[in-house]
C-alpha cells in the first residue's frame, strides 16, 4: 500500500462554498505520487447547534438514538459536500457513512466510549480510492445503531483512524494555527508551543481547552503518533506538532462550554458525577462542583443533580508546573477572560509582544449552517 495522510477538518474550515473549494484544492496540493488521504470533516460552523435547537423545539429531551442521528446529518452534509468537491477536481474519491468506518463504541448514543478500530474497512477503501472522506465524530455500537462519541469528536476520528491504518501522523486543521499557553482569543500574548507533550495537551484538554479531544490524545500517546496543528487552508500555517519529543510548559486552561453544577458538599457531588459515569458521561469535579457538559441528556441530568443548582460559573485551569497538581478556579462567566488573562500574566510577567502571533479569529458560524433548518 502507499503511505498515507491523515487530515481532519474543523467546522471553521467549511464556512462556505470558497472555503470547501480551498479545502479541496489544498489536498490535491498534497498528494504527491502514490499518496493516499483520509479526510475526517466536522459539520459547517453552527449547524450541530442549529439542529440541536430544532430538536428541542420538537422535544426538551430527545431520545439519545433519535439525536444521534439528527447530529450526525450536520457532519454527513459537510462530507458530502466535500467529497463532491474533491470528486469535481478530478480525485477518485469515496465517502464512508458512520457504519463504513470500523468506528465501533459502546455506551451512551450520544457520548459513546470508542472502541479499539479495525482499519480493514478503511485499508479496502483505500486500495480504489485516492481520497476517503469520513464525517468525523460517529461510528456505530455493537448492534449497527448510530452512536457519537461526544461533542467535538471529529479529531478522536482523525486519530483513530489514522492509528488504524498504521498512519505516520494525524494533521487537525482549525481557525487557530498551534496550541498556545492560554486561549490566544483570550489572551493575545499568549504563547505558541511549536512542540509540545502528550501530557501537556492532555493536561490542557482536561482543563477545557478545545486543543484535541482528551481521548484523541490518549490515543495518540498510546501508539506514539506524531499530530500537526494546522490553520485554515490555503495557506494552513503550523505553529505545533505534538509527538513523543514534545515539551510541558506552564499553561492557563478556560473552559468557556462546560456548565457547573453546584451541590451541597464534595460528597454530594461525587455521587453525582458517579451516577453520569454510570450512564457513560463524564464530569469534572472541583470541590463541591461538577463541571458538566452541556449536551448531556436532560433526562440523565435531572437524576443526577437533583440536589444541585446550576450556576454561572466557568472553570480555570491553571498548570503551573509539571510535576504539581493543578489549581481550579470557578469565576463567573463574565469574568473568564480576564481571569485567564491575570493567572496567565503571573506564569508570563515578561510576555512583551508574543501576542503577535495571536491568529485571527474565524467566523463563528457559517451562513450556510442552518441550511436544512430553513432561513435564520
Amino acid at each position: 500500500m502507499p503511505g498515507f495522510l491523515v487530515f481532519k477538518f474543523g467546522g471553521a474550515c467549511l464556512l462556505g462554498p470558497d472555503d470547501i473549494v480551498a479545502v479541496a484544492r489544498y489536498v490535491r496540493s498534497r498528494l504527491d505520487g502514490d499518496l493516499r488521504a483520509v479526510i475526517v470533516v466536522s459539520a459547517m460552523s453552527g449547524a450541530s447547534g442549529a439542529i440541536d435547537e430544532l430538536m428541542k423545539e420538537l422535544n426538551d429531551d430527545p431520545p439519545p438514538p433519535s439525536a444521534a442521528v439528527a447530529l450526525a446529518s450536520a457532519d454527513q452534509l459537510s462530507a458530502a459536500l466535500l467529497s463532491l468537491t474533491l470528486s469535481g477536481s478530478g480525485l477518485v474519491t469515496r465517502l464512508l457513512l458512520p457504519n463504513q468506518t470500523g468506528l465501533t463504541g459502546e455506551g451512551h448514543a450520544l457520548q459513546g466510549r470508542l472502541s479499539p478500530c479495525d482499519g480493514r474497512l478503511l485499508r479496502d477503501a483505500l486500495r480504489e480510492h485516492q481520497v476517503v472522506v469520513v464525517p468525523g465524530g460517529h461510528g456505530t455500537d455493537e448492534a449497527g445503531n448510530p452512536m457519537m462519541f461526544g461533542r467535538n469528536s471529529s479529531d478522536l476520528s482523525a486519530v483513530a483512524l489514522a492509528t488504524a491504518i498504521e498512519a505516520a501522523e494525524c494533521e487537525i486543521f482549525s481557525d487557530v494555527s498551534g496550541i498556545y499557553t492560554a486561549d490566544p482569543v483570550l489572551v493575545p500574548d499568549a504563547r505558541p508551543v511549536p512542540r509540545a507533550s502528550y501530557r501537556f495537551v492532555g493536561d490542557i484538554a482536561a482543563g477545557g481547552a478545545k486543543v484535541l479531544h482528551p481521548e484523541a490524545v490518549a490515543l495518540a500517546r498510546l501508539h506514539g503518533l506524531s499530530v500537526v496543528f494546522r490553520g485554515r487552508p490555503p495557506d494552513a500555517p503550523s505553529l505545533t506538532t505534538m509527538d513523543p519529543s514534545g515539551s510541558w510548559q506552564p499553561a492557563v486552561a478556560a473552559d468557556a462550554r462546560g456548565r457547573v453544577w453546584s451541590f451541597p458538599d464534595p460528597a454530594v457531588a461525587r455521587a453525582a458525577r458517579d451516577l453520569l459515569v454510570s450512564e457513560g458521561l463524564d464530569a469534572l469535579q472541583s470541590g463541591h462542583c461538577l463541571v458538566i457538559d452541556p449536551a448531556a441528556p436532560k433526562s440523565v441530568l435531572s437524576r443526577a443533580c437533583e440536589r444541585g443548582t446550576q450556576t454561572d460559573l466557568r472553570l480555570v485551569t491553571v498548570l503551573g508546573t509539571e510535576n504539581a497538581p493543578p489549581e481550579r478556579y470557578l469565576v463567573p462567566a463574565a469574568d473568564l477572560g480576564q481571569a485567564v488573562r491575570e493567572h496567565h500574566r503571573r506564569l508570563y510577567p515578561d510576555a512583551g509582544d508574543v501576542g503577535a502571533h495571536a491568529p485571527e479569529t474565524a467566523q463563528a458560524r457559517s451562513p450556510y449552517s442552518r441550511v436544512m433548518m430553513g432561513p435564520q
